[in-house]
């Protein structure tokens, strides 16, 4: 078993500088009280943490960076100004 997330059937392209939000946000919900900035490899923890928060009654959005230069600061203004908490 390899770790971190599922590889997408069909190829995307990746616009350079643009991160997503993979949970909460812009998903479906109005986002989370707690924010988690994902980077890298780093993704797959990021979601484990989210589950435990939101089994705790903390929901939770989480946004996959993807590039640390160009950094997306419109993404992290986005998600950190619609949280109470925000973390990397």
């Amino acid at each position: 078993m390899t770790a971190g997330l599922a590889l997408p059937a069909t190829p995307e392209n990746l616009p350079i500088g643009k991160g997503r939000i993979v949970r909460g946000g812009d998903k479906g919900d109005k986002g989370g009280k707690v924010a988690i900035l994902s980077l890298g490899t780093r993704l797959a923890e990021a979601l484990k943490a989210a589950d435990q928060l939101d089994a705790k009654g903390l929901s939770t959005t989480v946004a996959d960076l993807r590039f640390v230069k160009p950094l997306d600061h419109a993404l992290i203004a986005q998600v950190a100004g619609a949280a109470n908490l925000a973390t990397w």
